[in-house]
């Protein structure tokens, strides 16, 4: 499947479901919190603890039942996916810098 249809059949569905444990699947979990899709997750999972500590708003596996997909994410939430998404970035691109910053050091 091309990568264009793969975001626009992103764009038909509300919510998302990644049985995993491991760290897998972490660019598609970011897309998701990123177009405002209502992700869940094992709470025993990697991703799951890792979102969370960050100050995303994720969903434990484990506490779906009939109502979880009844109501999609708040606009609230979405929000706060997307400032946690940035600072995400924002971090990275610091580490990113600051490695490249060194190699140039290094070489000098």
């Amino acid at each position: 499947m091309a990568l264009n249809d793969y975001y626009a059949l992103m764009d038909t569905y509300s919510y998302a479901v990644y049985g995993v444990i491991r760290q897998q699947a972490m660019g598609n979990i970011f897309g998701c919190l990123a177009k405002g899709i209502k992700v869940f997750l094992y709470r025993d999972s990697l991703v799951y603890k890792f979102l969370k500590e960050d100050g995303f708003v994720v969903f434990a596996i484990e506490d779906m039942d009939g109502s979880s997909f009844m109501k999609p994410l708040a606009l609230t939430e979405i929000e706060q996916n997307r400032e946690a998404l940035l600072k995400k970035r924002q971090y990275v691109n610091t580490i990113y810098e600051k490695a490249i910053e060194e190699i140039i050091q290094a070489g000098q």
